[in-house]
């Protein structure tokens, strides 16, 4: 990606800190010629009092020589603050701007990001490259504007106050330093910094998921081979480092050569026109202690160079991020949902994804209608569309053709929030946020009174436990759940969505790690909230617990291939809900 785009992306997204990161770039200005002007005081009088030495007069007093060090130090104190102060204050004020800017460009692309992506990956854009972006802002554009800046006024004070031949060496001394000894390796740099970037992010995503998984790795023995993929991602990193690293090392030795190069050139130079006496000795001794101090701005571009592959690195991961295309989008005009009870309907809803083998449809023209109040349970085997169907009705994504409507709402002309706000899913693997009972429950209705949340874990079959926890709704869960069983944290996701109290209720196989009496509990609940208004979506695996339902659709290779009432499919001779309900019976020995 170039660069003009990213630094284009950047400083647009950051427009509110560029004022005073002006004010930080004219500070290490000022920094930085204070810190000359030190050693031009220092030639002064040296040059002065050697003067009036060899001429047989008496050298100036001291005082005035330390009042104006004095000063200046101060000064150049002073003005080192500011710009530390404003540049990390820029710095750290653009890492809480690219942050809110990345988050926002996830809500739309959710949830199904957290699927697609790896959470190692997303975890290290969101900490490691953000904060490499800070080179740019803190350590890239004061820094850039001081080493064009200062050279200026350093060069050109020379040619007026000294010599011009001298200033014309101390040039050509700053360009090579600040223009030249930057490209050296420059593309190579540019590679390895990309290549590290990936590694480090390979090695977050192979770490996070060997600690969410050491259970498994440790039950299988797969130890050493788990070590062994993070060692090759950890020579891939030092691979990558250690090829920036020789770059970097070139350009090392010639800013440590260059400056004492010129510095010596200049001192025969001087010495030549101070023989010839077309100078004095005070400004060669000047033009001498200037120009290694002079080098500092300029040698700091390869400093920031180096660092800025690193951050524009990064930068490159955050816009791609950024800039990808949501699943859904909001409607630009949106419609009310009805209020009230809630029917929804799916008008021959059909999804093509890609895949390495081409184009694949999970949903083929899928039909489906559930009244306010009604209830539905979608099965079929694994791969049939069934999850992919519940992702439609959240608004997860959108379907390729047909629609699907909440009422006699398009639920892409309502707002996300709307459609989202009306629905409550339970899917087989719910995440919990380490904190307590109160907190996860609250996440679904974050107004729910106390007896709301009661009931809630009555309804999910969560009352005796929650009675005999000491610390009741305020029991810590752990992180993801880990002070808590299976079952017990399906339950919880249960009365997370019960305590949202919405209208349309969406079970995607949220039974699944319950024993069959506390299932049998929940679907009692579940039919009370259809009794109560509720629209219901049940996707089961287990068949024998969706008698109650009013209609049951049978989903096979992303079609429907049968609907009706389960009574009335149960009987039907060879029919598809018969046969999946037939061998149940039979793996439980019925």
């Amino acid at each position: 990606m170039k660069r003009r785009i990213l630094i284009i992306w950047l400083l647009r997204t950051c427009a509110s800190v560029l004022s005073p990161l002006a004010l930080a770039s004219v500070l290490g200005i000022a920094n930085k010629l204070s810190n000359l002007a030190l050693y031009v005081v220092a030639g002064l009088a040296l040059g002065q009092g050697a003067e009036a030495i060899l001429a047989g007069g008496q050298p100036p007093a001291l005082w005035p020589l330390v009042l104006w060090l004095v000063s200046l130090s101060l000064l150049k104190g002073a003005l080192r603050y500011g710009e530390q102060f404003f540049g990390h204050k820029v710095a750290f004020k653009a890492l809480a701007l690219l942050r809110n800017k990345l988050y926002a460009a996830l809500a739309p692309q959710a949830p199904f990001n957290a699927r697609t992506r790896a959470s190692g990956d997303l975890l290290g854009r969101l900490t490691r490259d953000i904060d490499r972006v800070e080179v740019f802002f803190a350590h890239t554009i004061p820094p850039l504007v001081a080493a064009v800046v200062v050279p200026l006024v350093v060069v050109a004070s020379v040619g007026l106050l000294a010599d011009a031949a001298l200033a014309g060496i101390l040039a050509v001394g700053l360009v090579l330093t600040g223009v030249v000894v930057p490209l050296v390796g420059l593309r190579g740099t540019r590679i390895a910094a990309r290549e590290a970037t990936s590694a480090r992010a390979a090695i977050t995503q192979h770490v996070s998921e060997s600690v969410r998984a050491t259970g498994t790795i440790v039950a299988f023995g797969h130890e050493r081979a788990r070590a062994a993929e993070l060692a090759g991602h950890e020579a891939a990193l030092g691979a990558a480092l250690a090829r920036g690293a020789a770059a970097a090392s070139w350009r090392a030795g010639l800013k440590a050569v260059l400056p004492w190069g010129f510095t010596v050139w200049l001192m025969l130079a001087g010495l030549d026109q101070l023989a010839a006496g077309s100078l004095s000795l005070t400004a060669l001794l000047c033009v001498l202690l200037v120009s290694v101090p002079a080098f500092g701005p300029v040698a700091d571009v390869d400093g920031f160079v180096s660092g800025l592959q690193d951050s524009f690195a990064s930068a490159e991961r955050l816009y791609l991020m950024v800039h990808a295309a949501p699943m859904v989008e909001d409607s630009l005009s949106p419609v009310d949902l009805e209020a009230g009870p809630l029917g929804l309907e799916v008008r021959g809803a059909g999804l093509v994804v890609d895949s390495e083998s081409g184009p694949v449809a999970l949903l083929e023209g899928i039909d489906l209608f559930v009244p306010a109040g009604g209830s539905v349970a979608v099965v079929g085997g694994s791969g049939s569309g069934k999850s992919t169907l519940a992702a439609l009705l959240v608004r997860s994504m959108d379907p390729d053709t047909g629609a699907i409507y909440f009422g006699n709402t398009n639920i892409k002309d309502t707002a996300l929030n709307d459609v989202r706000g009306s629905v409550a899913m339970v899917s087989q693997r719910e995440h919990l946020m380490r904190g307590t009972l109160r907190s996860n429950l609250l996440i679904a209705n974050p107004v729910a009174t106390e007896q709301q949340l009661r009931v809630a874990c009555e309804r999910a079959g969560l009352g005796e436990w929650l009675a005999a926890a000491p610390k009741g709704l305020d029991t810590p869960l752990g992180e993801r759940g880990s002070r808590i069983s299976g079952g017990q944290a399906q339950r919880i996701a249960l009365a997370r969505a019960f305590a949202k109290d919405a209208r349309i209720l969406i079970l995607d196989e949220a039974t699944s790690a319950l024993d069959v009496h506390t299932e049998a509990l929940v679907m009692d609940s579940v039919r009370e909230l259809a009794a109560a208004g509720a629209t219901v979506v049940v996707i089961a695996h287990r068949m024998r617990t969706i008698g109650w339902v009013d209609q049951v659709v049978v989903l096979e290779d992303g079609k429907r291939v049968e609907s009706g009432a389960p009574a009335h499919l149960a009987r039907r001779p060879g029919g598809r809900f018969a046969a999946l309900l037939n061998r149940e019976r039979e793996s439980l020995g019925a």
